[in-house]
């Protein structure tokens, strides 16, 4: 039996993908039906035998939707549509669609998919790596990526690299490969509704790196008044690094754009010398924005 790690796969070889189908109603019940029964179940709440059964299961549905991708691909998309389907299903049933189609619409799909999963039923390496690959590929996952603000305690480890990305930097590395347009918005949309102050602090990591003139004057903003002490002092931080920025000497040569798509590059690799790196592009882009 392929061996199966319940909270989350790395991603699988990618096989092109066929052309869609016809489906009939009948047909997609039948899936819909399978899915629930195969699905219906948190990985993190049931016992070890439970889990060993569920995997079994798991692992003839992706054998028998594997065996006929002509048929079963084009339902697959539909149910990955359908948000009546188990939480589980849909990052598992993302994973699956990944395994057997790398084409940029099937990647959006199962980038939209990801944030209704549950986070705890996924281990925080392999979510990291299935968005940060879709981020790659250039498929948009700002909600995706937003949804590590829901679980206050992400951290993932590298072991290969010895490095560990607290949240505030991970949502970091999953956003910069994508241009800010498609994301600086939405971290301040998710700022101004938040409530937890460890959701605010994260969201001003990342609106330091976002550098638009909208995350700057939040920052701002933040760092002098309508803030608990929490915030307004991780406010303050950002805004001393900004300060602190302009006053170094960064052997780094280009215009903005030209130092932001050198950022997006660096962001497609995970390590400590690609962070070293975005965080002196970042240093020279304050620069550059302030003259």
């Amino acid at each position: 039996m392929r061996a199966r790690v319940f909270m989350g796969w790395m991603l699988a070889c990618l096989i092109a993908g066929t052309a869609l189908g016809q489906v009939t109603d009948a047909t997609q019940r039948d899936f819909h039906t399978r899915v629930v029964n195969v699905y219906n179940f948190s990985p993190h709440l049931v016992t070890p035998a439970q889990q060993k059964a569920k995997a079994s299961e798991m692992d003839s549905f992706w054998k028998d939707v594997k065996a006929d991708p002509a048929a079963m691909l084009p339902m697959l998309r539909v149910e990955l549509k359908n948000s009546a389907t188990p939480r589980f299903f849909r990052y598992d049933g993302a994973a699956l669609l990944l395994s057997m189609s790398h084409s940029p619409d099937d990647e959006q799909l199962a980038a939209d998919s990801l944030p209704s999963a549950d986070l705890a039923d996924v281990t925080p390496l392999a979510y990291f790596n299935m968005v940060h690959r879709l981020a790659v590929d250039g498929a948009d996952v700002t909600q995706a990526a937003l949804h590590l603000l829901d679980d206050p305690k992400f951290t993932v480890t590298f072991t290969q690299q010895n490095m560990t990305l607290k949240r505030p930097m991970a949502l970091v590395f999953l956003l910069l490969p994508l241009p800010e347009s498609k994301w600086a918005d939405a971290l301040v949309t998710e700022f101004n509704k938040a409530k937890k102050d460890e959701t605010k602090t994260t969201l001003l990591t990342a609106m330091f790196f976002a550098q638009t003139p909208q995350t700057d004057a939040v920052i701002a903003q933040a760092a002098q008044e309508g803030q608990s002490a929490t915030v307004q002092s991780e406010a303050q931080r950002w805004v001393n690094t900004a300060a602190s920025a302009r006053q170094t000497k960064y052997q780094i040569k280009g215009k903005e754009p030209e130092i932001r798509e050198a950022r997006r590059q660096r962001a497609m690799e995970v390590s400590d010398a690609a962070l070293s790196d975005i965080s002196a592009l970042t240093g020279r882009l304050v620069q550059l924005r302030k003259s």
